[in-house]
């Protein structure tokens, strides 16, 4: 006959286990500490990215909180029976926090978009601006000096070979003129395009992250609510 072999913790184990979980408290509450400092509230980056730590550094706490509740809490000391009281109030309070961060992080990916498309066009209009008294000046340039303007800014507008590929002479002053004219406009639209694609990476990423994160933090605030929920007797233990 085949004797069932019955798998169990010894209570040593789980002495050792329960202060290992306080260790996680204690790590998990050095990095709040740290994430939290030097705040920058109403700045949604900080606020979105700040959500991100919290919710990737989340099983931490859940693990340490997992195992400070294992074991029968009236077979422990009272200091430690009120401890793990509040630590009991304290995953309620957590629940809440991770719930709320979810609109939050909604607002703030809709603000930091914002923020992005504002970057993006000030960005644009800044390096156009830069360019226009270049264009204004291939525009009002007498005869001799478009040529100048070839030969001193090829590293803008290419070199001089390839206006003769394309055949105009050098000596064509208006054809010069107005192919340079053509050139600065092309680059007005690499200008646009570049600051355009940057901007989409930015907001892909940016969605992303928050999909991300709100996701993980509507988990967090379940997984809280489970360990409040089941730690009923823990608040019930005797004082």
């Amino acid at each position: 006959m085949t004797v069932p072999i019955k798998s169990h913790i010894s209570p040593p184990s789980i002495f050792v286990l329960r202060w290992i979980g306080y260790g996680l408290l204690i790590f998990a509450l050095l990095d709040l500490l740290t994430i939290l400092y030097p705040p920058d509230f109403l700045n949604p980056r900080w606020e979105l990215q700040t959500i991100g730590a919290l919710v990737e550094r989340v099983p931490v706490p859940l693990i340490g909180f997992g195992l400070v509740f294992m074991s029968d809490p009236d077979r422990r000391p009272l200091l430690e029976r009120l401890a793990i009281q509040g630590l009991s109030l304290l995953t309620a309070i957590l629940a809440i926090a991770y719930f709320l961060m979810v609109p939050l992080g909604i607002v703030d990916t809709v603000r930091i978009n914002k923020q992005l498309n504002q970057e993006t066009a000030k960005q644009i209009e800044t390096q156009l601006e830069q360019l226009k008294p270049f264009e204004e000046r291939i525009q009002t340039a007498a005869g001799g000096e478009v040529v100048g303007l070839a030969r001193a800014n090829q590293n803008v507008l290419g070199p001089l070979e390839g206006y003769r590929e394309r055949g105009i002479e050098l000596a064509d002053t208006e054809a010069l003129r107005a192919e340079m004219l053509a050139r600065v406009k092309v680059i007005h639209e690499n200008v646009e395009r570049e600051a355009d694609i940057a901007r989409a990476r930015k907001y892909r990423q940016l969605i992303e992250n928050s999909v991300k994160w709100n996701i993980g933090a509507l988990i967090g605030s379940a997984l809280f609510t489970m360990i409040f929920r089941g730690t009923v007797g823990v608040r019930r233990a005797k004082k």
